[in-house]
């Protein structure tokens, strides 16, 4: 007789591995905004290769915004 405890779950696991609608949707605007500062960076000339560069034009840029 084998042991019901020994073998794996599915059902939790498959419940951990996707994630709910909210917890995507969330991503997905999260990415998106990510991209539409990349594009914003690059028409302003800022190189894209260096991430502390990115990371600080995004925060001026984002204080320009709530600046005007």
């Amino acid at each position: 007789m084998t042991d019901q405890t020994d073998q794996p779950d599915d059902v939790d696991q498959a419940d951990q591995a996707d994630p709910p609608q909210d917890d995507r949707a969330a991503a997905r605007a999260t990415v998106a905004a990510m991209l539409a500062d990349r594009q914003a960076l690059a028409e302003d000339g800022v190189a894209l290769s260096d991430t502390s560069d990115i990371a600080e034009a995004i925060r001026a840029r984002r204080d320009r915004k709530e600046n005007r």
